[in-house]
């Protein structure tokens, strides 16, 4: 099994803000050579929300 980590940095404002980050999340993803898995994305705030929508495919 192969396991990569990758840290995608994002910097945010005061209040409520929604952030697309699919994009680096599939950069990381083909960087790190995985065609197929799982993806586990976490977030070192206290408050934050996550959302997933939709079928994530990486070339």
């Amino acid at each position: 099994m192969k396991i990569k980590h990758a840290t995608i940095a994002l910097n945010t404002g005061e209040g409520f803000a929604a952030h697309d980050i699919s994009a680096d999340i599939r950069r990381a993803v083909t960087d790190a050579g995985i065609g197929n898995g799982f993806v586990t994305v976490t977030s070192q705030h206290t408050i934050t929300a996550l959302g997933i929508s939709g079928l994530f495919l990486c070339a």
